[in-house]
Formats: structure tokens, sequence, C-alpha cells
């Protein structure tokens, strides 16, 4: 964890001193650091996710406590990147409290995966993290380079497909085998902790909301966009 809280720290400074020297503001080279850096881990967890999920046996034969080095390696590689984020959004409080909870919430999941406890379900939520780098380069691109309409617009529908057909199209039947997972062991007697089982459950939902909002957001946007494009026609 440490060790990847320090190369998110130092990739953060390495792009964000890059645009400083090009004369862009502290804020702007701060927010296209963390840009950067948040979509490099989200290429680099999904893709160790993805293939936990796909290779991994022992996760498969035993979801509820499967424990292998490949999650607990890739669960660590993203609780550090969740400290360095944690870290980040102290520094620039005006980035707002939702950033600051997104970061608080995902290190308590990564570091509560760990011990291990449904690491299925955890390697779930870091392959939610596939849309990240299309989100990133469309924020990225909207901050340093805003007259390449066509660029952003590519990466932004880049990035509702993968939003959509990830947490939704994975995360929704997922989540529901999920439930049946954690409420089997709570009624079976096979639960390490009935308060851990309760937060992954309150987790599990909170995400969900969050998926369910932010898709009706991405769809208004897609709807406004295509209206306005249809009106320049």
């Amino acid at each position: 964890m440490a060790a990847s809280a320090v190369i998110c720290w130092g990739m953060h400074r390495s792009s964000s001193e890059m645009l400083r020297r090009r004369d862009y503001s502290r804020d702007t080279s701060d927010k296209a650091g963390a840009y950067v850096t948040a979509g490099v881990h989200g290429l680099i967890a999904s893709l160790l996710a993805m293939r936990a999920l796909m290779f991994d046996e022992v996760i498969v034969k035993d979801p509820l406590y499967g424990r292998s080095d490949a999650t607990l390696f890739a669960f660590a590689l993203s609780a550090g990147f969740f400290i360095y984020d944690v870290v980040l959004c102290f520094a620039n409080p005006a980035w707002g409290l939702d950033a600051t909870g997104h970061a608080i919430a995902g290190l308590l999941l990564y570091v509560i995966a760990q011990f291990p406890f449904t690491p299925r379900m955890a390697c779930l939520g870091l392959l939610f993290e596939l849309s990240t780098p299309m989100l990133n380069a469309f924020k990225l691109l909207q901050l340093l380079a805003d007259h390449r309409t066509q660029l952003i617009q590519m990466f932004q529908a880049l990035f509702a497909l993968t939003f959509w057909t990830v947490r939704l199209g994975l995360g929704i039947p997922w989540s529901v085998r999920f439930w049946h997972l954690i409420l089997s062991a709570l009624a079976e007697g096979r639960h390490h902790s009935t308060l851990i089982c309760l937060i992954c459950l309150a987790a599990n939902i909170g995400l969900n909301f969050l998926t369910v909002f932010w898709s009706y957001k991405i769809a208004r946007l897609a709807m406004r966009g295509g209206k306005k494009r249809s009106n320049a026609d």
C-alpha cells in the first residue's frame, strides 16, 4: 500500500510539474496531475481485476473467503492509490466533499478486502474502474484542450459505454449474487463478523445508488449533447 501511494504521488507530481513549466496555473496543473494518476490507476486496477475474475480459481471456488496473491496485490495497489487520493483531497478542499468521501470510502473498503473477505465482489469494484481512464481523458481534454470538441465527444461516448456496460450490465446482476452470498453466510453462521457484513451490504447499496444516479446524469448529458448537435445542423 505504501509503495503504491508513493508511486501515485510521484506520478502526480511529475505530471503537474510538467504543466506548471508550461505556464499553467497551480490549480489546473494539480487537477491535470490527478486526472492522469486516476486514469493510469483505473486502467491497471481494472485489468488486474479482470485477470483475477477470469483466471483465479481460488476466488471462484470460495467467493466468500478465497485468498490469492493476485487479488491481494490488486487490493493493496488500489488502497495505496486511495491513500494518495485522500491526501490530495484534503490538500484541495475546493474540489468538494464528494471527492473526499469517495476517496475515504475506497480506502476503507480496499483495506478491508485485504483480510480477505468477498474477493470476487472487491474485484468487481475494481472492474468498475474500467470506465475511469475514459472519464479522466475526457476531463483532461476539457481542462487543457477544450477546442478539441470531437476528441472530447469521443471520450465522453466511450466513458458512457464502458460505464453502462460494466456498472449496469455486470454490476447489478453481481450485486444480487453478492447479497445472496452475504445473507446465506449470515443465516448459516459462516461469517466472521456481522459488522463487516453489514458494512459491505451498506457499501453495495451506496455503490448501486451512485451507479443509477450517475447513469441518469450521463443519459441526460448525452441527450442534451444530441439536441445541441441537431440544432447546429
